[in-house]
Formats: structure tokens, sequence, C-alpha cells
């Protein structure tokens, strides 16, 4: 008996979907929710489907001497990811390479099936390299940590903290905590000793360097509140610099751990009547809005081109495709960028 092979209409009936949805998560053409592209990936790991590449990736693909597939949370939304992803095609362009970006949406746990999803397109396009940002183990289920692992194609993280293992996988650290600290140092050089971090949940090194520069200066006159945001929107901004300055009416300097946060707080504390610098000193991160904000104010700056240019070089040495050879951590200092 000849079995029928699956089709892509039976990937969309098991998952539930359209078979423009499946194609279009298939392609990493057009926008596909998260848990969408879960139930796919389920979809097509039941079925046993096997999807080809489109004519117009395959004529992409063939341009050009290979891929890299980059892998990284909310890049359709986040200023940062979308600077991140595009110093990447920059440098991608330079080494006659192509980057393919696939959107992971910032689901709180990355799934295995998920990963797995993405890999087999990496593996369905001939990628030369993975790049992942924005994930460490305790934000994947471990199967997932162990598939990424396991994953024949050289993999690159780029993240603010090591895996708390060591995989065969090399690794770019952002050095979050040097710039929390760097930030926090000058504040307080600045005679600011009513001092506040406005956080998100996994920047804890940010918060880690902010509390380091504190104990560090030794002032016994310092009072420092460190605040948890639910989201970078302008209301949760809104209702964090509301109980913080009813904690502390004299609050005198605030380090935000995104330039998004920054200029939602230059507009409150203007509305507030408090000025900026003279009243209150405000330090963005990532200064990707800070140098156009009215006034400009001082961030601290990743170095995005040459985590792209690291990544690459990384990927593309013929050294590490080979079996067993050595990973490498790099880590990239931030520089405060002072206005």
């Amino acid at each position: 008996m000849i079995m029928k092979k699956p089709t892509i209409r039976e990937v969309a009936r098991l998952a539930g979907v359209s078979p423009a949805t499946v194609s279009r998560a298939i392609n990493n053409t057009g926008l596909v929710t998260e848990e969408t592209r879960r139930r796919i990936a389920e979809a097509i790991q039941e079925s046993g489907y096997s999807s080809k590449l489109p004519l117009s990736a395959a004529s992409e693909i063939s341009s050009a001497s290979g891929i890299v597939y980059f892998m990284m949370k909310c890049v359709s939304i986040n200023v940062y990811s979308q600077l991140l992803n595009r110093q990447l095609i920059l440098a991608a362009e330079k080494r006659g390479v192509n980057i393919v970006s696939a959107d992971l949406e910032a689901p709180v746990l990355l799934t295995e099936s998920v990963l797995q999803f993405h890999l087999r397109q990496a593996r369905l396009m001939g990628a030369k390299g993975i790049i992942i940002s924005g994930y460490v183990d305790k934000r994947m289920e471990p199967s997932a940590v162990q598939a990424l692992a396991s994953c024949e194609i050289p993999v690159v993280s780029i993240s603010r903290s090591l895996f708390s293992s060591n995989y065969n996988f090399s690794h770019i650290l952002t050095g979050s905590d040097r710039g929390g600290f760097q930030a926090t140092h000058h504040l307080l050089e600045n005679g600011r000793r009513h001092l506040m971090v406005i956080s998100l949940p996994h920047h804890d090194g940010k918060v880690l360097g902010f509390e380091q520069a504190i104990q560090q200066f030794g002032a016994s006159d310092i009072h420092y509140q460190i605040r948890a945001a639910k989201d970078d929107s302008y209301q949760s901004s809104a209702q964090v610099l509301e109980a913080a300055l009813e904690e502390d009416p004299e609050l005198d300097g605030i380090l935000c751990c995104a330039d998004e946060f920054a200029a939602h707080m230059l507009q409150l504390l203007s509305k507030l009547g408090k000025a900026v610098p003279s009243q209150v000193e405000l330090i963005g991160y990532n200064d990707n809005l800070a140098p156009f904000l009215n006034p400009p104010i001082s961030s601290v700056r990743v170095p995005l081109a040459e985590i792209a240019d690291q990544a690459l070089d990384i990927l593309l040495d013929e050294r590490t495709a080979a079996s067993g050879s050595p990973v490498k951590s790099i880590l990239l200092d931030p520089k405060l960028i002072l206005r």
C-alpha cells in the first residue's frame, strides 16, 4: 500500500488554521502569532510534512554564499531588536551572506516545539549558522536548550548573561551590569542622592550594576528605589513614577532600562513641572531615542555593530563548523554617552 505524502492542507487541518497561514509560517512572511506557530510546528511534526523552499527564497540563497538564521523576540515591535537586526543585515552584506530574521514574539517560555520549527527552517534553507538573541536557559524549556545545544548548525547566543551550564555554542555578552554601573556612578558623581532604576523582567544585569555602584560609592545619604514595570508603555511608566515620587518626593536621578522608558519619563516629568536635567537627571539605555528627545539625554550605548560583526565572524569561521571546535565567550562593554 502506498502512503499518501502529507500536504499543507493536512497540516492546516491539524493546526486549526488556513493553508495560507501555514504557508506564511513556513516561509516566514507576514504576521503569525507565536501560539499559531507552535500549533503549526506540532502539526508538521505529527503529520511528517516536509516543506520546500519557495522560489523567491531559493533564488535569494543561490545568489549569495549562504545565509544566517536570526531568531529574536519582538523583532517587529522592539526598537533594540530592530536595530540589532539592521546591524546584522549590514554586517552580512559585507560578508556576502544573507540574514533571515524570525520573530519569536516574546513568549514567556521558549518551547521546544517552537524552537524545533525554526531549526527545521534553518536546515531547509541550508543556513551556515544560527543566531539567537534575548534568551538564556531560564527562559527556555530544558528540552529546547538541549535541542539548541545538539543542533548540527553552529550557534551564537547574544544575551545579557551566560547560560547557567556550558553548552557547545558561543556567547556574546552585552555587559548590562557594567552599563548600569556606569550610569549610576555618573548620577552619584553629579551629586544625585535620590535615585531610581526602572526595569523590566529579565533586566537583572542593569539593576545589579545600579546596586553595585551605590554600594561602592559608599555615601550614607543615598536613598534609592528599584521599580519594575509591567511593560514599556506610557501607562506603566506613569504608574512607576507616581509610586516613586510618593515614596521619595526628592527624586533627582532616574536610570531607565530602555530609551523608551526615558522618553515617557521625560514627558511625565515635564507635566509635573520638574525640569530635566536641572531637577531630575534622566539616563536611558541603548541610545536609540535619547539623542532625539527634547532635551537630549544621556544614555548607555550598546555596541550593536561590533556585536553583529563578532557573531558573524564566529559563525562564518570555518573552524567553528568543525566538529569539536572550541566555543567562544565574548564580553562587549557598553558605553555611557553623556549629553
